[in-house]
């Protein structure tokens, strides 16, 4: 009808991302995943850019995309979904992710912006690196409804923003849904809207900079800076 797309190999997939980035937005039309998909390691391009975000509805029909890779290097919007917008992706499970950029990273979304994300699933082990605006499933600015989203990675898996203030190393994050860095009060911050899951992981951390007391929201960990 137009209107409604299928793929049902990492070829279609691929077409997508390069029609996306190409113009075609999506607008008021879906996307539908049929079949599993093993992406076996390939070099991902991630699906929209600042300038031509995907704003069509992907639904992945609860199929699982696995072994997603990117090496975003000194680029931004980063993840299976680099910049998204009024549209929405659902009923997608991503297994397996090294994924790496400048700014904005995450293994489904870089950029989520106002795009709803809806039964979102991120298994296996994930691995996320960026200077900043980085997390485990999406990256910066999500200003659309988030529901249902599961994190369930092995032990080993981790977010790292590597953001220098003032001389200081960097420091991993303990967020495995989205975050972004602020100075607030003389002390780095990173925050997320998934309570119970950054909560869990704040468990398993041992912040050096500064505990994490019962009087602090474990949603919102500061890191002090040496010169705060």
């Amino acid at each position: 009808d137009g209107k409604t797309y299928y793929i049902t190999n990492v070829a279609g997939l691929t077409w997508l991302a390069e029609t996306v980035n190409g113009g075609n937005t999506f607008a008021g039309k879906t996307v539908v995943l049929e079949k599993d998909l093993d992406l076996a390691g390939m070099e991902w391009t991630p699906i929209g850019t600042s300038s031509n975000a995907f704003k069509g509805t992907f639904d992945g029909n609860g199929k699982t995309i696995s072994n997603l890779k990117i090496n975003g290097g000194s680029n931004s919007n980063i993840g299976l979904f680099g910049v998204t917008q009024n549209g929405e992706i659902k009923n997608l499970t991503v297994n397996n992710a090294p994924v790496s950029g400048h700014l904005n990273v995450g293994v489904v979304a870089g950029q989520p912006y106002t795009s709803k994300y809806t039964n979102i699933i991120v298994t296996g082990h994930i691995e996320v690196n960026g200077m900043t605006y980085v997390g485990g499933v999406g990256g910066k600015n999500a200003y659309a409804d988030w529901t249902n989203i599961t994190v369930a990675v092995d032990a080993a898996s981790y977010v790292k923003a590597y953001s220098i203030e003032n001389g200081n190393a960097p420091v991993a994050v303990p967020d495995f849904t989205r975050g972004h860095w602020n100075d607030v009060q003389g002390y780095r911050h990173i925050y997320s809207e998934n309570k119970a899951a950054t909560a869990a992981k704040a468990e398993a951390y041992t912040l050096a900079e500064r505990e994490v007391t019962a009087d602090m929201k474990l949603w919102e960990l500061y890191f002090a800076v040496a010169d705060a």
